[in-house]
């Protein structure tokens, strides 16, 4: 019997070495150059836009902010949704987007950017998108890293509804960031293990902490979040994020947020391969035709 646990425990051991070296090895070659630089290189707003196009200065700005769709990954700044709103609403609207951000990174950018620094920027409305996506990567537990800017993520504390904790990213001396493979794999499985209620339970608490900190800067200005329907996001160029539904969006708007809801049959045509860029993952511009006018309408800016 002793002779027998001996003989399992070494195996288990040696195994577990295995697995660490493996994984040591992925680390060994899966490094990630990282330039920790100012965020605010992110704000898209380029001298085409600003000179090209009028805006009655007399009205307050709106400010879009989120990831790549809010960006405008793969389409011309013409084609965005902060372009197609200023030029609908003669408001200045700003670019705020980059891809891959998630709602921690929104958090983060209106605390702690020289952007919303600018007492004089007081926007009406900052708008953000919501895709499926995000509750994956408010999740995770390894960094997202683009355009070699470092991020900040959130952890939850002791129970769902615990609040949040800033975990700043460390940037190691050599500037390489490593992956740990195993790390990536367990979080991977904890999160599909994790149901929709629970995913969003926490989403809301990120939303409310946003809504709080755009208040303590600009105390009139109104937060937006525009929900995408974004079905086709499943098994493309490798991802595989399972769609999201849920009924529970007049609970954003009970925190006093406006939400802009366009996850609802009238708008599955977005699924459709016109409305899509060449990747099949984001809005062309075909798209933002058809939404920006209700966008402005429902903000009552039309």
């Amino acid at each position: 019997m002793n002779k027998n646990f001996k003989i399992i425990s070494i195996n288990i051991i040696l195994i577990l070495n295995i697995i660490l070296l493996f994984d040591w090895l992925l680390l060994a070659i899966n490094q990630y150059k990282v330039q920790p630089v100012d965020l605010n290189w992110t704000l898209k707003v380029t001298p085409r836009i600003e000179s090209f196009l009028p805006f009655d200065s007399t009205k307050r700005p709106i400010i879009t902010i989120g990831d790549s769709y809010v960006f405008g990954e793969l389409i011309a700044p013409e084609d965005t949704l902060a372009y197609k709103l200023q030029q609908i609403t003669n408001r200045k609207t700003f670019n705020y987007g980059m891809t891959a951000q998630g709602i921690q990174h929104v958090l983060y950018k209106i605390r702690h950017s020289d952007f919303f620094k600018q007492k004089d920027l007081n926007p009406e409305y900052v708008v953000y998108i919501f895709i499926a996506d995000h509750l994956n990567r408010m999740y995770k537990n390894y960094y997202w890293f683009v355009g070699s800017t470092k991020y900040l993520r959130y952890a939850k504390t002791n129970s769902e509804g615990g609040g949040l904790v800033e975990r700043p990213l460390e940037v190691v001396p050599s500037d390489y960031i490593k992956v740990s493979y195993i790390g990536k794999k367990w979080t991977d499985i904890i999160y599909s293990l994790k149901s929709d209620n629970q995913k969003f339970n926490l989403y809301k608490l990120h939303i409310k902490e946003v809504n709080k900190a755009l208040h303590e800067k600009y105390p009139d200005s109104k937060l937006v979040v525009i929900v995408y329907n974004d079905d086709t996001y499943q098994n493309v160029m490798g991802f595989d994020i399972k769609p999201f539904h849920t009924n529970r969006w007049d609970e954003i708007e009970q925190m006093g947020v406006k939400v802009i809801n366009f996850d609802v049959p009238e708008f599955n045509f977005l699924n459709q391969r016109q409305y899509r860029t060449i990747d099949n993952l984001h809005p062309s511009g075909l798209a933002w035709d058809v939404l920006v006018p209700v966008v402005a309408k429902e903000l009552n800016l039309i």
